[in-house]
């Protein structure tokens, strides 16, 4: 599954308080209040107990637009030429960032003049699709969200929905709570911050894309004197809370069975979690269903069974579907909603009603 865009995701992301992690959040996870950071020409005003770096600026990247994170901690960042721009749109690979977070090398996987193929990054949730055309468009990319999924930033933070506003030169945050308005999380004072994209590294850090100063979101004509006014990549930690042995799960035997891949659903790390859901849909449907299917009918924690919902549905077999139909009946909101995404991009139908 795709990862879906804002608007769908603030309607949805009250759903997602799931019972695993339904801890209540005290005063004591809220910070006390704002703290100011000079960085890169920008002061950014962020919640206190929270720090902002540099992982990546020129020459590494130009105009970012969007990124995603592959599973050995590569960040392929859409790289655009920019308003009226006459250089070459383009995709970067960074490498992987030193423990201090920064990335100091990358390479250029793909260049074009004009709108390159799309391409499709294996990404914690299966493959996210960056924007190709954000390589070459006349003007920013549409803004863009992510619901957070990391205990890193304390209970507070679960399921929020963080939101780079292009606009206001700010990143918001919106909790779980269904009426729950937005409200600031990284602010610049620099009016040539133009955030487009937000992701989720595998430590629970948050990645912001800004985009720079060349372009205006409602006139596609470059913006006169901003043409220069590149962008840069940045990452907001909470203080002390970053230190997760193997992430990413790199250390683990990735060649097991379905069997040990079913139990990785249930494995204490986000990016293991996702990695195990692709992979027990890619496997051969005979092994991998049925291990599938008991995580999801027997797993007390929501968040497992929601992982195993989304390994069924990448498996194409009459009994993995079945087993899907199933989860919309499931205890838990953020399953059954799931369940039922799934049904409807697969072109299938729940059962009838029973008169």
């Amino acid at each position: 599954m795709h990862r879906p865009v804002c608007a769908l995701i603030a309607v949805a992301v009250a759903f997602f308080a799931t019972e695993q992690n339904r801890t209540d959040a005290t005063a004591e996870d809220e910070p006390a209040g704002p703290s100011a950071v000079d960085l890169n020409g920008h002061r950014f005003t962020l919640p206190d107990g929270f720090t902002i770096d540099l992982v990546a600026n020129y020459p590494l990247v130009y105009r970012p637009v969007a990124a995603a994170y592959d599973h050995d901690g590569r960040l392929y960042v859409a790289d655009s030429a920019g308003a009226g721009a006459s250089g070459r749109g383009r995709l970067v690979r960074l490498d992987p960032a030193r423990p201090d977070g920064r990335v100091l090398s990358g390479q250029v996987v793909a260049e074009s003049p004009a709108r390159p193929p799309a391409l499709r990054v294996r990404t914690r949730a299966g493959f996210r699709q960056v924007a190709a055309d954000a390589l070459a468009r006349n003007g920013p990319a549409p803004t863009e969200c992510h619901r957070y999924e990391s205990p890193a930033f304390g209970p507070a933070y679960l399921d929020n929905l963080f939101r780079a506003r292009f606009d206001a030169a700010k990143v918001t945050r919106q909790t779980s709570e269904s009426t729950a308005a937005e409200s600031d999380f990284l602010v610049s004072d620099n009016p040539d911050f133009h955030p487009t994209d937000v992701t989720e590294d595998a430590d629970g850090s948050l990645i912001v894309v800004d985009t720079g100063g060349w372009g205006d979101p409602f006139d596609p004509a470059p913006r006169p004197g901003k043409a220069d006014l590149l962008g840069a990549i940045y990452r907001v930690r909470k203080t002390g809370s970053h230190k997760v042995p193997d992430p990413r799960g790199l250390t683990l035997d990735w060649t097991v069975g379905a069997e040990e891949l079913a139990r990785r659903l249930a494995d204490e790390r986000v990016a293991v979690r996702h990695r195990a859901v692709e992979q027990l849909g890619r496997a051969n449907p005979a092994d991998a269903v049925g291990p599938a299917a008991r995580v999801l009918a027997e797993s007390p924690a929501s968040r497992v069974r929601l992982a195993a919902v989304g390994a069924l549905d990448r498996i194409d077999h009459p009994h993995a579907r079945a087993a899907v139909r199933s989860a919309t009946a499931d205890p838990d909101p953020a399953v059954r909603q799931a369940a039922a995404e799934a049904i409807g991009a697969a072109g299938t139908h729940l059962p009838s009603a029973t008169p």
